[in-house]
């Protein structure tokens, strides 16, 4: 079923995201290590805060990346939410305002969709449940396919709300 961007994607995300991920573990980043106290006495640095902390902090409500070659895509928290793509390896950025959304809560699926301002059709499919990072193996609580184009990307995902 089709909603136009005046009805609650927000509420859509809000609802998938507010379900239990069943112990699935989050990861703060791939690759990233907290920094350990010293035991010298030397000030320590701060970690950095992790890119999905920085997401949830500009306002976003679900992010997803992939491997190969290196994406990823968050989803403003808004009632027509603007999609934020970034692509080869954060070499290509793509902004896809007023994206429509619908949703299948019988299949666990939200599909955005949208045009970049270049024209370039845009389509983000989450779909609810257990995914695992294949570089990292980190588990994640949705998978995510981006189409951009007629290249398809996939990797898996979090919601960001809770």
């Amino acid at each position: 079923m089709r909603f136009g961007p005046v009805l609650l994607s927000l509420g859509v995300l809000a609802l998938a995201g507010c379900q239990t991920t069943g112990g699935i573990h989050q990861p703060t980043s791939p690759g990233s290590q907290p920094a350990s106290p010293s035991t010298t006495g030397e000030a320590t640095t701060p970690p950095k805060p992790s890119p999905w902390a920085l997401a949830r902090e500009r306002g976003m409500a679900f992010r997803a990346v992939g491997n190969e070659p290196g994406w990823s895509v968050e989803v403003e928290k808004s009632h027509s939410p603007t999609l934020f793509v970034s692509l080869q390896y954060n070499q290509r950025h793509l902004k896809v305002r007023d994206s429509s959304v619908s949703s299948d809560q019988d299949k666990g699926l939200i599909t955005f969709s949208g045009l970049a301002k270049d024209g370039t059709p845009v389509q983000l499919l989450i779909h609810r449940g257990q995914c695992v990072d294949n570089m990292s193996g980190h588990k994640f609580a949705a998978s995510a396919e981006l189409d951009v184009g007629a290249k398809k990307y996939t990797g898996c995902g979090r919601f960001l709300m809770q």
